[in-house]
C-alpha cells in the first residue's frame, strides 16, 4: 500500500505541474502539442516515483 500512495503522489505532482505549465503557456498564447505533453508526463511521473523509492531499495 505504501508504494501505491507514493505512485499516486508522484502522479498528482506531475499533473499539477503540467496544469501550471499549460495555464502559463495558454496565458501567453503558446499552444502546446498534446502528444508531446502526454509522452513527457508519464516519464516524469515514473522518474519521480523511482526517486521516492530509491532509499527503500537499500
Amino acid at each position: 500500500m505504501n508504494h501505491f500512495l507514493k505512485g499516486a503522489a508522484a502522479a498528482g505532482i506531475v499533473i499539477i505541474a503540467s496544469m501550471a505549465v499549460n495555464i502559463f503557456c495558454n496565458m501567453h498564447g503558446i499552444n502546446l502539442d498534446s502528444t508531446g505533453i502526454s509522452m513527457i508526463s508519464p516519464i516524469c511521473s515514473i522518474l519521480l516515483y523511482h526517486g521516492f523509492i530509491r532509499n527503500e531499495k537499500k
